[in-house]
C-alpha cells in the first residue's frame, strides 16, 4: 500500500508540473512613428520619422497627430480586442496647407516572460478631412452638426482601409492557438467596446482616442506541448486501475 501511495504521489507531482508549465505571463508593447504624409500643397508635414507630425500656417500652435505606444501587462490572450496605442489630434485653427493623409507604422512585440514570442510591424493609413471652421451655411455638414460648435466645425479623421497592412505574416501563437492581427478601429476610451472607423475632432483642443486591433483565429493544426492533457489522462487511468484491483479506496 505504501508503494501505491508513492506511485500516486509521483503521478500527481508530474501532473502539477505539466499544468504549471503551461501557464504564461504575456506582455505586449508597442511603439510607432509616422512614416509618410501629404499636405494639400503636395508637400509633407513636419516630423516624419517621429511619433508626431504637424502642419499648417499659424501664428499660434500648428495642428498635429501624435501616437503613443502602450505596455499591456499582463496580456490576456482571451481578450479579442487589444489596445495598441493612443492617437491624438491636436486640432487648432490654421491656414493652408492642411493635412490630406498620413501613414503610421507600429511595431508590436509580445513577450512570454523574458522570451520574445512575437514581433510584427504594421502600417495604418489615415485620411484627414479639414473643414471650414465657420461656413456661411451655419452648419457642419461633414459631421452632421446643425449648428457650429464652439471653436468651429470639427475635422474628421478616418481609416483609409479596413485593415492594417502587415510587413510580416502577422501570425502569432499564444497558449497553443494561432491568430493574426487586424486593425479594428478607433475607440473613444480604453474601456469602450464600440469600434468606429471615423474620429470626429473638435477645434481648439486636443482630441484623444485609442487604436485597437483584433485577433482573428487561424485554423491550423495545433499540438498541445504542455503534456497536461496526457498527464491527466494517465493519472485518471491509473487511479481507476488501482480501484479495480482493490488497492485504492
Amino acid at each position: 500500500m505504501e508503494f501505491v501511495k508513492r506511485i500516486t504521489a509521483v503521478i500527481l507531482f508530474g501532473l502539477l508540473v505539466a499544468i504549471t508549465s503551461n501557464s504564461h505571463a504575456y506582455v505586449l508593447t508597442t511603439s510607432g512613428t509616422w512614416e509618410s504624409g501629404e499636405t494639400s500643397n503636395g508637400g509633407q508635414p513636419s516630423g516624419i520619422g517621429t511619433d508626431t507630425i504637424a502642419w499648417g500656417r499659424t501664428n499660434g500652435t500648428q495642428s498635429s497627430y501624435v501616437f503613443g505606444g502602450v505596455t499591456v501587462d499582463p496580456l490576456d490572450p482571451s481578450d479579442m480586442l487589444w489596445n495598441i496605442g493612443s492617437f491624438t489630434h491636436n486640432n487648432f485653427p490654421i491656414y493652408n496647407p492642411t493635412l490630406v493623409k498620413a501613414t503610421l507604422g507600429i511595431d508590436i512585440d509580445i513577450f512570454d516572460g523574458s522570451s520574445n514570442v512575437y514581433s510584427g510591424s504594421y502600417t495604418f493609413d489615415f485620411r484627414h478631412k479639414e473643414t471650414r471652421n465657420y461656413p456661411s451655411s451655419g452648419e457642419c455638414k461633414a459631421t452632421g452638426h446643425s449648428s457650429i460648435p464652439y471653436g468651429g466645425c470639427p475635422d474628421v479623421v478616418k481609416f483609409d482601409s479596413s485593415y492594417a497592412k502587415g510587413k510580416t505574416d502577422g501570425l502569432v501563437t499564444l497558449g497553443g492557438k494561432t491568430y493574426e492581427f487586424d486593425v479594428f478601429g478607433f475607440f473613444p476610451d480604453a474601456d469602450s467596446k464600440q469600434p468606429n472607423k471615423e474620429f470626429v475632432t473638435y477645434e481648439k483642443r486636443s482630441n484623444s482616442t485609442y487604436l485597437y486591433a483584433k485577433l482573428k483565429r487561424v485554423q491550423v493544426p495545433e499540438i498541445d506541448g504542455s503534456g497536461a492533457g496526457l498527464a491527466l489522462g494517465l493519472m485518471l487511468s491509473f487511479i481507476l486501475l488501482l480501484r479495480e484491483k482493490g488497492l485504492l479506496y
